[in-house]
């Protein structure tokens, strides 16, 4: 997950947008 830093914001969204996906479909998945 430490190369993923560099691309900051973008990454970040998109894992809020996927565990809000995670969330809402029960599962918690990291």
């Amino acid at each position: 997950m430490t190369r993923s830093v560099w691309k900051g914001p973008f990454v970040d969204g998109y894992l809020l947008k996927k565990a809000e996906a995670t969330a809402a479909s029960g599962r918690k998945e990291v």
